[in-house]
Formats: C-alpha cells, structure tokens, sequence
C-alpha cells in the first residue's frame, strides 16, 4: 500500500487553494478573506486575516497518519485578538496576557507573534483544531472542526472562510454532515465521500450511535454551494485558470 506525504499534501491543498481564490477579487470578499502569510517552519503554518473579525488566526499542521491508503492531516487553529477587542482580551488566560501584552513578543499591528517570539505562543491562543482526509490525489474526503465553546463564534468565522476557500478550489462540497461530542469540544464532521468516512469512523473507532444530525446550520450552510459560484477572473484571462 503506497504511502502518503501528508506534511507536504497539507502544504499544497492549502497554498493551492489560496492561490486559486486569490485570481478572484469577488469571491475573497464573498468569503472574507483578508489575507495570509505563510510561516516557513519544518511544520506548514500559515497567518490567516478575515474581513469579519479583528485579529489574526494561525493554522498549524501538527500531525499525519495513514488511514486504509488516505491521509489524515491533523492541524491546530490558534486566534490572536486585537488589542482594541475587550471582550475577547477578557477571555484570555493570565499566561497568555502576558504574552500578548509584552510588545518585545507581540506585533499589535498585524495582531501575530513576533518572528523571535513565535515558538512561546503555541502552548497557548487553542481555539479549535481541523482534520483533513484525504487521498493520493489530495481531493478531500472529510473534514473534521473540533471547536471549544469558549471560542466557537471566532473559530466559526474562520471556518467558514477556510472550507469556503477549500471547496471553491476542489469545485465539490460536504454531501452529508454529523456531529457529536468529543473530549469536551464539539466537532462537526463534514462528509465529502461516505465510503472513505466509513472506513475513518471505524479506523478511529467512533460508533455510528454517536453521531448526531443537529450540526450547527450556522456554520454549515454558508460554505455547501461555494463550489457552484461561477466568478469572473480579476486577472482579465491572465491567470491559469483559463
């Protein structure tokens, strides 16, 4: 059974995507997507800014592993509030306020680690974490979003911009959606393909008796039809997509 890069495949599904979205002027404002910055650590990382929500999100890859010939890519969401945002500074632990107040660690401009400083946040800011299945051609079969409850109106957002992004490059979304309750979290599990679920729901050992159709439509009905949206290139035929 062949093997799967999946620190690589991570890095391409994601910088593939982003760069496909950036062609389209129209559709980064429908999705929100403000900006990225990509970190260029042994682990693929990217900065992520929204439209929708003051601050900086930071997706980090943390572990893969092979499951029945598909990869699994397990990845870490951390948010970084804007200083000016009081309600979401309040929630903030007393380790993390004073990393995020000592200006020699932390740019309040672009609301992100300092370069010097980054490897002593990322005990901290954990707001969610992002599975991705899928297999040798990187075409996804799952996603899972595990969000706190403490900050799942933040994760949400960038949830939403993140698989809207996603499903615009791959031109397909979720045929079926569960959730159920995990370690504390809530985790909504997006199906793209039910025969490579079903192989992941009983590698991992998750009884079908545990899933539940009261997903949360919030964060869901946004990002189904994204694939169908038909914009016109900003870049006037230049680009690769035509």
């Amino acid at each position: 059974m062949s093997t799967i890069d999946i620190n690589l495949a991570i890095r391409d599904i994601v910088d593939h995507s982003v760069s496909h979205l950036t062609w389209y002027e129209q559709a980064c404002s429908d999705f929100g997507f403000k900006g990225i910055s990509q970190l260029w650590e042994d682990e693929p990382s990217w900065y992520f800014w929204s439209d929708e929500i003051p601050g900086a999100f930071l997706l980090r890859f943390v572990d893969g592993e092979m499951v029945e010939g598909e990869g699994f890519a397990s990845l870490v969401v951390h948010y970084f509030p804007d200083r000016s945002d009081a309600g979401s500074v309040s929630r903030l632990s007393d380790e993390e306020l004073k990393l995020f107040e000592d200006d020699s660690l932390y740019d309040s401009e672009s609301s992100s680690p300092r370069f010097e400083a980054y490897n002593s946040f990322l005990a901290h800011f954990k707001v969610a974490e992002l599975g991705v299945l899928f297999d040798g051609d990187k075409c996804v079969k799952m996603l899972s979003l595990a969000r706190t409850e403490e900050w799942k109106e933040e994760s949400g957002v960038f949830f939403q911009m993140l698989i809207s992004i996603f499903n615009f490059y791959w031109k397909s979304h979720h045929t079926s959606e569960f959730s159920l309750s995990q370690e504390g979290a809530d985790v909504t599990l997006l199906v793209y393909d039910s025969d490579s679920f079903g192989v992941f729901r009983q590698s991992f050992g998750i009884e079908e008796q545990e899933l539940r159709i009261d997903t949360d439509r919030r964060l869901t009905e946004r990002i189904k039809h994204v694939s169908h949206k038909n914009y016109k290139c900003s870049a006037n035929g230049a680009c690769s997509c035509h």
